[in-house]
């Protein structure tokens, strides 16, 4: 694919990451990325693997969207899509993204940072509107 582009190309390359790696590497790289305590992970691991290791998607469906916020947040980042340095003033842009934790609660989501709208925009679910006002 290349260095990504847009978000949107950022947002695919998450995506695709995650729903098409090997499910116990996905599971164990979300683990270490939301810093869940190591001594949890077996414990953790265990249950996915009692269930049958479905797919993380199914079997923690908010888990997954959370590692993919993160994992998209450090890919814009990487592939400068998302600046580095804020103008003074400006809240930093993990706070941008940590609205992004809560978007699969929302029925409508109103941004006026292009980060958090771009996600939303290719992440809504049916029955979820988004707003935008740039």
């Amino acid at each position: 694919m290349g260095k990504p582009r847009t978000l949107a190309e950022v947002k695919t390359l998450a995506d695709a990451y995650i729903d098409s790696s090997p499910q116990d590497g996905v599971f164990r790289f979300g683990l270490y990325l939301l810093s869940v305590p190591e001594q949890r992970h077996d414990e953790i691991i265990g249950r996915w693997k009692k269930a049958g290791s479905p797919r993380v998607r199914d079997y923690a469906p908010y888990f997954r969207h959370l590692i993919g916020v993160v994992l998209f947040f450090s890919l814009a980042v990487a592939a400068d899509q998302v600046s580095r340095i804020r103008p003074k003033g400006k809240a930093d842009n993990k706070v941008d993204i940590a609205y992004l934790y809560y978007l699969p609660f929302c029925h409508v989501f109103a941004s006026r940072d292009n980060i958090p709208a771009d996600h939303s925009r290719h992440s809504a679910t049916e029955g979820q509107m988004e707003a935008f006002s740039r």
